[in-house]
């Protein structure tokens, strides 16, 4: 008898271990894939500059200012800490001392202090990735003449624009993790193709711009603890700079299961010498391989406009003055970083989704022509992809409408994921109040905010209990039900104490007791 209790006490550690294993393992294998993202972030910057260089940079004198509040304005957390210098000798310093992400030198007035900067760091740290900004756009040709790709990995030019250090940030980042992701993921690549200092310098801050506004606003939607939100922010897409033909190839290639879509000029570099088409070469290889995939071809010589059109893309002309905003349509439009435009075989639009609430919604409603058309092109995937929901993105995205006997069998199949997607992550959980919801069984509704109290908080336990874990599998033919469940938290009680002006009374009275007489 004492036997099989000491042989009971040993088994308990152990499945009390498997149960919470088990346990942890569901409840957080919508977060795992966030986790897994992003594994490189840039957290320190050397940047070298005179303090007059750095004024000019940003005329009012708020350089750090501005530069941080690029990253607050979209809500990014990971914020680097900046350490600037000026001489060969704090350069040394400042690298012994600490480890460098990125090293960042504003060329100024003396242009030889870039080349001597670069080489002394290379010759010490030669994996630190060394980017240039130039003050203005006449210097492009003077550096591109006197300094060395082994030095300075890439130079960018400010255009007036703050955010051009959150775009080499951030172009940094992808370059190094986009790799990792595309493995953990299903995130998405967005190549740019472009050998223009100036112009990638204006195109990549518009596009983590518009990427990373889209991102904070579907997370906004998000009826999750904070931590979630911020995990989200993980999942947009990486955008890779290239600007030669045999690297754009080889970026297409390797991620060619994840490109979300081409921008690329049309004068670049072929085989070792400049092609006055290599562009439009580069977007029949690509669109061999991915017919829909969205193209953009954007050239400062309006006559190429005749051939962008005839491979049916987008044209855009680097001289126009609405480059930009040109741009963000595309992107909002085509990329799904907008609403979820409904759209009939030929192009017209029936109606729009602007979360997926309403986009199951109008799945019920909308022609079955329009699904057909959308499900032809992997178009509810992509959307569902912008919109931060990855894994029933993942779900959707081999299917084909070809694989259902009827295409309202395809409609059944996209509604009936759909539902059992948002339902499952769901179960056993605490979840706010929503009319679109139905109150079930599966879940605890939460009808106000606030501290649940120990009863709210063990029906919450049990409930999490019951739909988490296998109790059949533990205990033979046992079944366990709960009824649909509301709580109100303590919030609206303190709501009415206040509302009713109750709270003078309570707290000028000696010990907080309330004179009954009264």
């Amino acid at each position: 008898m004492q036997e099989n209790f000491i042989a009971m006490k040993e088994q308990q550690p152990i499945q009390s271990k498997q149960l919470l294993y088990h346990f942890l393992q569901k409840q957080n294998a919508e977060r795992d894939v966030y986790h897994d993202l992003m594994p490189f972030k840039v957290k320190e910057i050397l940047l070298i500059a005179t303090l007059y260089d750095a004024f000019s940079i940003e005329r009012e004198g708020r350089f750090v200012d501005e530069i941080f509040g690029e990253f607050h304005q979209l809500n990014l957390i990971s914020l680097p800490r900046i350490t600037g210098v000026s001489t060969k000798e704090e350069v040394l310093e400042q690298l012994a001392k600490k480890q460098f992400d990125l090293v960042i030198i504003i060329a100024g007035m003396d242009k030889s202090k870039p080349k001597l900067f670069s080489k002394i760091i290379k010759q010490n740290n030669p994996l630190i990735p060394i980017y240039l900004l130039l003050n203005n756009n006449k210097d492009i040709h003077y550096y591109s003449q006197h300094l060395s790709d082994r030095f300075i990995e890439r130079t960018f030019v400010w255009n007036g624009d703050s955010s051009i250090f959150l775009a080499m940030v951030k172009h940094l980042e992808d370059r190094v993790n986009v790799e990792n992701d595309t493995k953990t993921g299903i995130i998405k690549v967005v190549l740019l193709v472009e050998d223009s200092e100036k112009y990638y310098s204006r195109y990549l801050p518009v596009l983590y711009h518009v990427i990373l506004e889209q991102t904070r606003r579907i997370i906004t939607e998000v009826k999750s603890d904070e931590l979630y939100k911020i995990l989200r922010l993980r999942a947009r897409p990486r955008v890779i700079l290239v600007s030669n033909y045999e690297d754009a190839v080889r970026i297409a290639q390797k991620y060619e299961k994840h490109l979300l879509a081409l921008i690329t000029d049309v004068k670049f570099m072929r085989n070792g010498v400049m092609d006055k088409k290599a562009g439009f070469e580069l977007t029949r290889l690509l669109r061999s391989r991915n017919k829909n995939l969205p193209v953009i071809i954007q050239s400062s010589d309006n006559t190429n406009r005749a051939e962008a059109d005839l491979l049916e893309t987008t044209f855009i002309d680097k001289n126009s003055q609405n480059l930009l905003q040109e741009i963000k349509f595309f992107l909002r439009n085509y990329l799904g970083f907008g609403k979820f435009i409904f759209r009939t075989h030929t192009g017209e639009a029936i109606t729009a989704a602007a979360n997926i609430d309403e986009f199951m919604n109008l799945i019920k409603k909308v022609p079955i022509d329009s699904l057909k058309y959308h499900g032809e092109r992997n178009h509810f995937s992509l959307w569902l992809m912008a919109q931060g929901e990855i894994t029933i993105a993942k779900i959707i995205q081999p299917i084909l409408v070809t694989d259902f006997s009827s295409e309202e069998a395809f409609r059944n199949y996209l509604l009936y994921t759909l539902i059992n997607y948002r339902n499952e992550i769901k179960r056993g959980r605490l979840v706010p109040f929503s009319e679109a919801d139905l109150l079930d069984e599966t879940n605890v509704v939460n009808l106000a905010s606030g501290n649940l109290g120990g009863k709210g908080r063990g029906l919450v336990f049990i409930n999490t209990l019951l739909y988490n874990i296998n109790f059949r599998k533990l205990i033979k033919g046992i079944k366990i039900r709960m009824p649909r469940t509301a709580i109100i938290g303590t919030d609206e009680f303190e709501l009415f104490l206040e509302y009713n002006n109750f709270l003078g009374t309570i707290y000028k009275k000696e010990n907080s007791k309330i004179n009954v007489s009264e």
